[in-house]
């Protein structure tokens, strides 16, 4: 059985051991703060994409500490992640 809420290591070189939470029912991602800018690329988005793949997620929004609810499709476009 899969969980509704699940949380997960960013795993990345900058990630500093952060933990990311989705939620499944309602599509939203919480990425610790890892994401602050959502206008351009950065090493910081990749990991959390990457991260979000790895553990098979599907987002359709993204919050952060330093970002407002953003659509996730969005930021994925900024990001060297595969689709």
């Amino acid at each position: 059985m899969r969980r509704a809420t699940s949380s997960f290591p960013i795993d990345g070189v900058a990630s500093e051991s952060a933990i990311a939470a989705c939620d499944q029912p309602d599509a939203t991602l919480w990425a610790s703060d890892y994401i602050q800018d959502a206008t351009a690329p950065s090493m910081y988005l990749d990991e959390v994409c990457r991260a979000v793949t790895r553990v098979r997620r599907v987002p359709e929004r993204v919050a952060a500490q330093h970002l407002a609810l953003t659509e996730w499709d969005g930021l994925k476009r900024l990001t060297h992640c595969a689709p």
